[in-house]
């Protein structure tokens, strides 16, 4: 990576007069980015631009509710409540992921004066964990927008999804039909590796977590290691909270409702993990009560 010079303020309006500055990767199209950058956020306000949203990532998902995901998003941007929000360009350099983020809260302002923004964090987070090998994308650099010494938005950049990147409901799906709840114990034992590491993403969800390595020994269930999406919120250190959270969430998002499954997965994780190795059982019984903490105090997802 290489430190980018200043460009020039583009002569737009108040709104979009500012300096960009940044750190991309060797080849990429600074001045397209720039002015995704500068204008992305009105433009998807109005419409011009498609705003990238869950349901693109989900296979299953029909055109209808990936429009209404998008319509939903951009009414959410227009109100004021999206503060951060994805759209596909085309550069130069090829295809690209850019990930804006607002600033317009107080708190926001003050660590843009201290030289922090949510591109340049998200960016180095995801260097974090390409170098762990969890990462299912490549960071391709950031950039921030400023007025002065006030930061007004900064992007992250990223490569696509590639064409053969597995998504984990998708391989899960055949897995479970093919093969039954004992499938469910190879995604304790991705699971127990990726903390390992340690790595910690704090949004598991379906449309954030990927597959591969896949192989399958004998004809059995495939084996493979987890890739995850969206690095804002992770972390690279384990806690007995969030053991049990990344537990929770598989339970109440990925995996489907079935006591046997579930319980395959979790005895496979603790196995797997060390945690609970002994006595399983406990384990199980300690992110079920939590599982039914979560539903009864936030009911929706």
């Amino acid at each position: 990576m290489h430190e980018l010079q200043t460009t020039s303020t583009v002569r737009c309006g108040e709104h979009h007069a500012g300096r960009v500055s940044g750190d991309l990767a060797p080849g990429e199209d600074l001045q397209a980015i720039s002015e995704v950058l500068r204008h992305a956020s009105e433009q998807a306000r109005h419409g011009e631009v498609p705003l990238l949203c869950h349901e693109e990532l989900e296979p299953s998902a029909a055109p209808a509710a990936r429009e209404a995901g998008r319509r939903r998003l951009q009414q959410d941007l227009c109100s004021g409540l999206l503060k951060r929000f994805a759209i596909r360009v085309t550069t130069a350099a090829g295809e690209r992921i850019v990930k804006i983020a607002e600033v317009n809260t107080l708190g926001g302002r003050l660590l843009g004066l201290c030289g922090v923004s949510r591109g340049r964090r998200e960016h180095e987070l995801h260097r974090r964990a390409l170098a762990l090998e969890v990462a299912a994308v490549r960071t391709l650099g950031f950039l921030e927008l400023r007025r002065g010494p006030l930061l007004i938005r900064s992007c992250q950049v990223q490569e696509p999804l590639s064409d053969d990147t597995v998504p984990l409901a998708v391989l899960l799906t055949r897995e479970l039909l093919a093969h039954g709840p004992v499938a469910a114990e190879s995604l304790g034992r991705a699971l127990a590796l990726t903390h390992r590491l340690p790595f910690f993403h704090s949004d598991l969800k379906p449309f954030h977590t990927f597959a591969d390595h896949i192989h399958s020994d004998s004809g059995g269930p495939a084996q493979y290691r987890l890739r995850f999406i969206d690095l804002d919120h992770v972390a690279f250190w384990m806690s007995r909270r969030k053991r049990i959270i990344n537990l929770y969430q598989t339970l109440r998002y990925i995996l489907p409702d079935d006591p046997e499954t579930q319980a395959r997965f979790v005895t496979a994780y603790c196995a797997a993990s060390g945690w609970y190795d002994n006595a399983p059982e406990r384990g199980l019984a300690i992110v079920r009560r939590f599982l039914e903490h979560k539903l009864r105090t936030h009911p929706y997802p």
